[in-house]
């Protein structure tokens, strides 16, 4: 009954375990989120991804060959319409999905060349980026 447990490290235990996991969970973002041997869109790995620029928004994505096709479809519905051959998952919603999944990339691309961003990598590594 003598000892004494000694709670006032607990608050700032706890403030450095929240801030290692969103430290981790930024580092995976910027690593794991941009990988250079994975399609942007689905994710799959793979040794023969294209790129796509996106020069007017200044945006790059890589994608396997089965994403770029989907992608060439959706500019040539965006450009045409619904042509007659086209699947029939190509609707309104599809082309809304793909415009969203765009407009992610380009909000994530913005975010990962923030300053503040910036400015907390050069933080943790102690060094300039």
């Amino acid at each position: 009954m003598a000892e004494i447990i000694d709670f006032s490290n607990r608050k700032k235990l706890k403030d450095d375990l929240s801030r290692t996991d969103k430290l981790e969970a930024l580092q995976s973002l910027i690593t794991c989120g941009r990988c250079g041997r994975r399609c942007a869109k689905c994710g799959a790995y793979s040794e023969s991804l294209n790129l796509v620029e996106r020069v007017e928004e200044g945006l790059s994505l890589r994608l396997c060959p089965l994403c770029l096709e989907e992608y060439r479809d959706l500019l040539f519905y965006l450009r045409d319409g619904k042509g007659p051959d086209d699947p029939l998952w190509h609707n309104r919603e599809w082309v809304r999905l793909w415009l969203a999944w765009l407009e992610y990339q380009l909000a994530l691309a913005n975010f990962l060349t923030s300053p503040e961003l910036i400015e907390v990598i050069e933080e943790l590594t102690d060094k300039p980026v």
